[in-house]
């Protein structure tokens, strides 16, 4: 005879451990071949939500130039005092902008009427003026036009600014007039008045004379009266789009895609700044104004290494649990069967229970009712009081009531675990076989249009209409004849149900409870059991839609429900 003995735990222990061991050593190894280029990834990825963050930093500041184009869209003469307020405004809510200026154009023949409103606004020297050869300030040149700057916000150091034609250079003339001819927003190369100073950045909004603005080129040229320009610092303008995102353990510099050797910005921790360029980099770009600007980010060895540290460490703590799981798995087996076995019988005679339960909430109560319900009708014919008779005629109704109750709340429990399935759904064909139901009712309900189809179940939406036609038969007004209109629309991918009636309505502080378990419509009204809307709203949920009502007191109710379009 073959003796077949089973393993030890012991052993198994030693097995599991020794599996877990090697399955260590080869997840680490995986993981050390892997960790750099995941490191890799998940530093481009944060590039690139930088980079997003960055350019709608950027853009929230160009609405300074939008808001600008508005003003000067509502008045065509802005005097200077509207242009100082509104400006200075502008700046308070944008600090990373530096100043505001504009800049009329003004065509050879209308110079002296503008230099002599300019000495009414300014001083009586006022006229338009540029640098000569030696950077003297001069009047200016005769040319065909100008392009002076006129309005400034902040006004500091006004000598020598205002009334300083930016036309002067022929490439800037060049620029201003291509501009406004395409009628876009445009940035101008990055430029700076001396080596120690920081980098200026010139963001041009034409302004044209009628709105919206001229279609072609010559059109939007004639229709030109200057430009407000936004000035920007770039270092600080770029601090400040900096400061709303997290950039832990990388080096950033900006560039110009047009002057890649100026470098308008760069941020880097101190302990990177000697190996700022050394182990991982990429570029992304904003395009802002017209401009393209390259931003490179830059993470050291020892970022690098950090991250991929940190990839390393959840690989060795996923190894550790999974081998400890083995381990607890194999010790624990024997009682957790046990444990389910036990769960499974206890699980046996709770159904078991519930089935018993049912039966007799089906059989057994519903028996004794209908003989009470006999004895009732038998005595109907003793000689009784007419009191009497009137209390004997209520027996019936209430045990009515009652199997209704019993009814709805085995159709709740039921309800509560049961799923159906959904499917697509002929609409008119539930209402239909619904309103076969209510016998001479059907005359007082009307069915307004095609209804059209739904993802859903056809015996529980029949149950809703049932419950919901129901309802306003209930709580008909006595006073007027009833009518019950069922209707659908659509809500974008869902169908939204209508039953309306015109009965009593329910008051504001009923509305808001009536869905809850053994709630009447009006508190005070006895009529119905307070089951049938909770039983609406589960079913209703269950197939993925929501249930709702509209309601005035003494004028009729609306209940709607949603669901998804067929």
């Amino acid at each position: 005879m073959r003796v077949t003995r089973s393993v030890s735990p012991t052993v198994r222990y030693l097995i599991v451990g020794a599996i877990g061991i090697v399955l260590a050593v080869f997840v680490m190894q995986v993981l050390n071949r892997q960790a750099h280029e995941m490191a890799v990834a998940r530093i481009e990825r944060r590039t690139e939500q930088v980079t997003v963050s960055v350019q709608q930093s950027i853009e929230s500041t160009l609405h300074v130039l939008e808001s600008f184009q508005a003003l000067y869209a509502t008045s065509l003469n802005v005097d200077r005092k509207s242009f100082d307020t509104f400006a200075l405004q502008m700046l308070w809510t944008h600090p990373e902008a530096l100043r505001i200026q504009w800049v009329p154009y003004v065509v050879a023949g209308e110079r002296a009427d503008f230099e002599a409103a300019g000495r009414e606004d300014y001083a009586p020297d006022f006229q338009i003026v540029e640098r000569d050869d030696d950077g003297a300030v001069v009047r200016a040149a005769e040319r065909d036009a100008y392009f002076p700057i006129y309005f400034r916000a902040p006004m500091d150091n006004p000598e020598g600014v205002v009334g300083m034609d930016l036309g002067a250079d022929e490439a800037r003339y060049a620029m201003l007039l291509d501009i406004a001819r395409r009628g876009t927003v445009a940035a101008s190369p990055p430029t700076r008045f001396g080596t120690d100073e920081p980098y200026t950045i010139y963001i041009y909004q034409p302004i044209y004379a009628q709105s919206p603005q001229p279609a072609t080129d010559s059109e939007r040229l004639d229709a030109l009266r200057g430009f407000v320009i936004l000035v920007l610092q770039a270092s600080d303008f770029f601090a400040f789009a900096f400061n709303r995102v997290d950039i832990p353990g990388m080096a950033v510099a900006i560039h110009d895609a047009d002057v890649p050797d100026v470098t308008l910005f760069e941020t880097a921790p101190a302990d990177m700044r000697e190996s700022a360029f050394g182990a991982c980099s990429s570029t992304e770009s904003v395009v802002v104004a017209g401009r393209t600007w390259d931003l490179m980010f830059v993470v050291s060895e020892e970022g690098l290494w950090a991250e991929a540290q940190n990839s390393g460490l959840l690989g060795f703590l996923i190894v550790l649990s999974i081998t400890v799981m083995l381990v607890l798995y194999l010790r624990q087996r024997t009682q957790a069967e046990a444990a389910l076995h036990k769960y499974t019988r206890s699980l046996e005679e709770v159904n078991s229970e519930l089935l018993a339960f049912n039966h007799t909430i089906a059989h057994d109560l519903k028996s004794p009712l209908a003989i009470i319900v006999g004895y009732a009708d038998l005595l109907q014919d003793e000689n009784l009081t007419s009191n009497g008779r009137r209390m004997l005629s209520m027996i019936p109704k209430m045990v009515d009531a009652l199997l209704e109750m019993i009814e709805d709340l085995l159709k709740l429990a039921i309800l509560r675990d049961a799923k159906a399935k959904v499917e697509k759904v002929d609409v008119n064909a539930v209402v239909q076989r619904t309103l076969e139901r209510f016998g001479d009712s059907r005359d007082s309900i009307v069915i307004e249009g095609d209804l059209p189809p739904a993802m859903g179940h056809p015996q529980w939406m029949t149950e809703v209409f049932a419950n919901l036609i129901s309802n306003a038969l209930k709580y008909r007004d006595d006073q007027r004849d009833l009518r019950i209109y069922i209707r659908a629309k659509p809500e974008g991918d869902r169908v939204r149900y209508e039953v309306e009636d015109n009965g009593l309505g329910i008051a504001p502080e009923d509305k808001a409870r009536i869905f809850a378990l053994f709630t009447r419509p009006n508190s005070s009204d006895e009529r119905g059991l307070g089951i049938g809307l909770s039983i609406v709203q589960r079913m209703v949920t269950k197939l993925g839609g929501h249930l709702g009502v509209e309601s005035e007191l003494g004028k009729g109710s609306t209940f709607w429900f949603t669901l998804p379009k067929g």
